[in-house]
């Protein structure tokens, strides 16, 4: 994997495959159900196919007890549905996946939900999520938890929940400044830890960790793709030399685009340019990203109409 130096709007292009964190409890090998398999790097859709025949390590009821001891089930809940599944990602290659979902209804007729998602060959904890949405609930303000609170909170989840990827990761502080405190416990802070190879950002693998107003975990998100090969970044450009390549290579267009964030959305004229992503020791782009094409006109001048013209319902119809 090539590390990059980027300019203008990122582009993701990196799958959700997800790295070991726990040993499996047995070794025993159980065959799953059918189940979806998707590209997350693209959306052109999914494929239905069979893997009753694939072999997984981790069973449906070893996968409930994993889950119990990676967070509490609270009394009351049961298990609705359990189903196997198997994305693809970096290279093609498949990741099984159990997912468990449980509900409780709760006294005022209102339900509670869980849902775990975990390896289903190592066990490792891939996802979590809670949501309980009470009618009565009001607005609490200032919040049960602050957010210097809600992020130790996060930051220990990921100590006992990835114990392994813990030293591998950096809070990345980037939405800090514009994140709103919540104001219901409807609300959540949300974080996320980027993956770091030798003191290189990799942002495409992340641990994202939501933690409500009370101080709850409410979501929990594991994106690793503990396979990946990474470039050494020995002999990359120096900042000076790519700031040199950026301005050498970028390509600024005249264009009116309306500025959504603005207060007044009306067009505004602007010069913008394609992403960029340069090599880092090359200095070269990565792919081609071509600006877009100027308008013209298909003539200089209007051109009298040469066809029928249409001039009654019927031949409308007929030349439709």
């Amino acid at each position: 994997m090539k590390i990059i130096l980027k300019a203008g709007t990122a582009v993701v292009t990196s799958a959700l495959l997800f790295g070991t964190v726990t040993p499996v409890m047995a070794s025993k090998a159980v065959t799953g159900a059918s189940a979806t398999i998707a590209n997350p790097v693209s959306d052109q859709g999914k494929e239905q196919i069979d893997i009753s025949q694939e072999e997984v390590k981790v069973t449906k009821e070893q996968a409930v007890e994993l889950a119990k001891k990676y967070v509490a089930l609270p009394e009351g809940f049961s298990l609705q549905g359990a189903n196997l599944s198997m994305s693809r990602g970096f290279g093609g290659k498949p990741a099984k996946t159990w997912n468990l979902n449980f509900s409780h209804k709760e006294k005022k007729d209102y339900y509670s939900y869980l849902s775990y998602s975990l390896d289903a060959d190592s066990g490792a904890l891939l996802g979590y999520n809670f949501s309980s949405k009470n009618p009565d609930s009001k607005p609490v303000y200032p919040p049960k938890t602050s957010l210097d609170q809600a992020k130790t909170i996060a930051s220990d989840y990921i100590a006992k929940l990835s114990p392994e990827l813990q030293k591998q990761v950096k809070y990345n502080d980037l939405r800090e400044s514009s994140r709103k405190t919540p104001l219901n416990v409807y609300e959540d802070y949300r974080f996320s830890f980027d993956r770091v190879v030798d003191g290189v950002p990799f942002p495409q693998n992340n641990i994202t960790v939501a933690v409500d107003s009370e101080g709850r975990l409410s979501d929990y998100r594991v994106y690793w793709d503990k396979d990946a090969a990474f470039d050494k970044k020995e002999g990359v450009i120096t900042p000076e030399q790519a700031d040199k390549a950026f301005r050498n290579q970028a390509e600024p267009v005249l264009q009116y685009l309306i500025p959504y964030q603005s207060k007044e959305l009306k067009p505004a004229i602007s010069y913008s340019m394609a992403a960029l992503q340069l090599d880092a020791k090359t200095g070269k782009p990565l792919y081609e990203s071509k600006a877009p094409a100027a308008v013209k006109t298909l003539t200089e001048q209007p051109q009298s109409g040469t066809g029928t013209a249409v001039t009654t319902k019927e031949s409308a119809l007929k030349r439709a």
